[in-house]
Order: C-alpha cells, then structure tokens, then sequence
C-alpha cells in the first residue's frame, strides 16, 4: 500500500465501520425485500471520491466480497489508487478505479460515473468537507492532511452533499441506497 506525500492517510478502524454499517443494511434490505433471512445477490458499490488509499474498495472487496467503482477527480490520486489495487491483484477482479470528471476536466459526483444500464447496491462517500483550504484549519481538534482536491468544494461539504441528492433523483433506479459519511 503506497500514499502519495501530503495525502488523506485513513483511519482503517472507521472506514471498517462504515462499511460493517452498510452490511447490515444491505442485509436488512433482503431480509424486507424478500422476507426471509440471509443476503440477497452480488453486492456492487460506488466509492465516490475513492482517493489514492482506494481504502472502502480494498476492505469491502477483502472482507466481503463486494464488487466497486471507486472515482476520483485527481490524476495523482487515481494513478495511486490503480498501484494500491495492482499491489493487491487477487482483489482486481473485484474494483474498477473511473476518472469522475468530464471532458471539460468538471467534477462529476454521480450522473456520468455511473454508466447506462449499471446498477449499484450502495454509493458511499467521504465527502470533501470545507469550502477553503483555510477553513480546514481552524479546529486543530480535527486538523489532518490532505490536498485541497480531498478536502475542498465549492460550498463545502453541505454543496458537495446536496450535489449527490441532486443526482439521487435522477439515479434513483441505478443505486438503492445512496449514503455518506458527515462531518460537520
């Protein structure tokens, strides 16, 4: 596992989490939908903004099984992210790394990463949480690393969030859970 100098370093422990929550709901869903016990069929998330850890898709397709699009907006980030997941060749089967920006260079959250046709069970998201770099700074109670691509949106987290339920009414019938992890 490799992380370019000055990028988001993730704690494992709470990316587990997220992903163990979403097991269970993936379960709970079933078990609703079909109204008996165990889990359903092939399991496929998008990670969006998987970084260049590439760290949900690693630990869901290792301990699960699951299959993912992890996308990411950063040259430097997906080009890392494609080496974490050559480093780990018995999980190549099980991820796909997409380029989340347009022709333009734009970023795109979900409408033009997932393609036509394509289902997911889930989309997760640790989304960019400030609107400045400067802003990522000012609690030193939750100061961490990271390039401004990681951490900064137009509008912060809030902009970046409301982008994806913007694309949830589009998508509805291409994901069924659409999820993110919140940090302010």
């Amino acid at each position: 596992w490799t992380l370019p100098a000055g990028h988001l370093v993730p704690p494992t422990t709470n990316r587990m989490r997220y992903l163990e929550w979403l097991a269970r709901l993936e379960k709970v869903s079933t078990n609703v939908s079909k109204g008996e016990g165990g889990g359903g069929g092939e399991v496929r998330v998008l990670d969006v903004g998987t970084g260049a850890s590439v760290i949900y898709p690693l630990l869901g397709a290792s301990r699960f099984g699951w299959r993912f699009v992890g996308s990411d907006v950063s040259d430097e980030a997906l080009t890392c992210a494609r080496v974490n997941l050559e480093r780990n060749a018995h999980l190549n089967a099980l991820v796909e790394i997409r380029d989340a920006r347009d022709d333009q260079g734009r970023r795109r959250v979900l409408r033009g990463v997932v393609r036509e046709g394509e289902t997911f069970t889930f989309c997760m998201c640790n989304p960019p949480f400030f609107n400045s770099m400067d802003e990522s700074g000012l609690n030193p109670n939750t100061m961490c690393g990271g390039t401004e691509t990681e951490m900064v949106y137009p509008g912060g987290e809030e902009a970046f969030i409301k982008e994806m339920f913007r694309d949830s009414l589009e998508m509805k019938d291409s994901i069924h859970w659409f999820t993110t992890m919140c940090g302010k």
